[in-house]
């Protein structure tokens, strides 16, 4: 290995035998045998194909991030040379995305047959993941201490999508579009207890809804329409009951979300038929301003938004397949323009901010998970694309970003199986 020294633990900071020896023994340990079907898995990220990548990590174990011909920019404690994803062992060189990472494991959920899912936070420090079945009923798998419990049936019939939110007093409330165009609920009673039986809130034509406390804690519902408007419901007050619907208009509207801003007041984000953004504000007063405002300056199929301590953050996966972000230069104000993250093939991206900087998930041209972070305040610049775990064998339809009551950033992703994983993606041991 040309070591210069009497023992391995001299420092190397001129890579005369660090690296080699780092490459080699990874590739040792994942193909022992020594025959011509020996996976060559460090080459496509290093000098052999001139191409160096090492991942840097502190003592402990965390991962720090990636350095291109050992580049060192940042403090680490040691790195190892980069091993390549799977599927790009016999590319020389093989791209950043799939050298820049390292293998976090996913841990499958298992349970029925799922073509959507949902995940909330119960009051008691539990999490919940909902899954809506492909029988259009509703499942739920409860993650208490660590442990995970069985999934078990909300029941429900013919539902369409679903929507997660909390109560103030902590009970969690379903929401979902009906088979029959109406929003229906089922909701927690007391507090991370029991379900009840769900209920008919009426609604015409609902094919999407979104769900969210407002500033004052106060469920409000969007839903919409098979037209591509939107209309919304909320309670009358906290914990409170229901009150009528009220229409929101738009046309040819694709895609809703929502979000509250610093201020407390209450934005709803629209895809339009013409692939810009649309909001409307309700203020605290709760008016909402009209008419819908676009958000000009790129194209996109899909939208997220998140928020960071200036205010809210929107994400966009564009007409050209890149991830775009665009957020407000203050609290409750304005919007500036959209900026390209890049990112190739994206089929849609999701939001969370982990407490100190903002990160986002994209859903690769492969059904692969991917994440772009930001950094804290004040830089706040953004880093590189890399994937997210180890997952060769999985293909996924959706993505789910949270964070839980231990304040760990927790990622879920549904397969195309029907099936849920769950990764930490900040973590080197499966959990944070």
């Amino acid at each position: 290995m040309n070591l210069n020294g009497t023992t391995f633990t001299v420092d190397d900071p001129d890579l005369v035998y660090a690296d080699s020896l780092s490459h080699e023994l990874a590739e040792t340990i994942v193909d022992p045998q020594a025959n011509l079907h020996n996976p060559e898995v460090c080459d496509p990220c290093a000098g052999n194909c001139n191409n160096l990548f090492l991942n840097c990590f502190t003592r402990a174990g965390e991962y720090l991030g990636t350095v291109q011909g050992a580049n060192f920019d940042f403090a680490y404690d040691y790195f190892i040379s980069a091993v390549v994803q799977p599927a790009f062992t016999h590319k020389c060189p093989a791209p950043e995305v799939s050298c820049a990472y390292w293998p976090l494991i996913w841990s499958g959920l298992g349970g029925p047959t799922l073509q959507q899912i949902a995940a909330a936070n119960e009051s008691n420090g539990s999490l919940d993941v909902f899954g809506l079945g492909k029988d259009g009923a509703v499942y739920l798998i409860t993650n208490t201490a660590g442990a995970w419990s069985g999934w078990s049936s909300l029941l429900g019939t013919q539902l369409k999508q679903i929507s997660v939110a909390p109560n103030a007093d902590g009970r969690l409330q379903v929401f979902a579009a009906g088979g029959d165009g109406k929003l229906y609920s089922v909701w927690q009673t007391p507090p991370d207890n029991a379900w009840g039986q769900w209920e008919n809130f009426a609604g015409e034509n609902i094919r999407q809804v979104a769900a969210l406390p407002d500033g004052n804690r106060i469920l409000v519902v969007f839903a919409l329409d098979k037209t591509g408007a939107i209309s919304t419901i909320s309670q009358t007050g906290v914990n409170g009951l229901w009150g009528n619907w009220t229409p929101l208009q738009g046309h040819a509207l694709k895609q809703i979300t929502a979000a509250v801003n610093s201020l407390g007041q209450l934005v709803v984000f629209a895809l339009g038929g013409d692939g810009e953004v649309y909001f409307r504000l309700r203020d605290n007063a709760g008016m909402w301003a009209a008419p819908w405002t676009p958000i000009p300056g790129a194209k996109f199929s899909q939208i997220a938004v998140s928020q960071n301590g200036a205010g809210l953050v929107l994400f966009g996966t564009g007409a050209d397949k890149a991830a775009w972000v665009n957020a407000q230069a203050a609290n409750g104000g304005a919007w500036g323009a959209w900026s390209s993250l890049q990112g190739s093939q994206l089929k849609g991206v999701a939001a969370a901010n982990d407490g100190g900087s903002l990160n986002l998930f994209a859903l690769g041209g492969d059904n692969r998970a991917y994440l772009i972070a930001q950094t804290p305040p004040p830089n706040s610049a953004w880093g590189s694309w890399s994937g997210v775990g180890a997952s060769e064998l999985l293909d996924f339809q959706e993505l789910t970003p949270i964070m839980d009551a231990n304040l760990d950033l927790e990622l879920f992703g549904l397969s195309s199986a029907g099936t849920v994983f769950q990764i930490f993606p900040h973590s080197q041991d499966g959990h944070a």
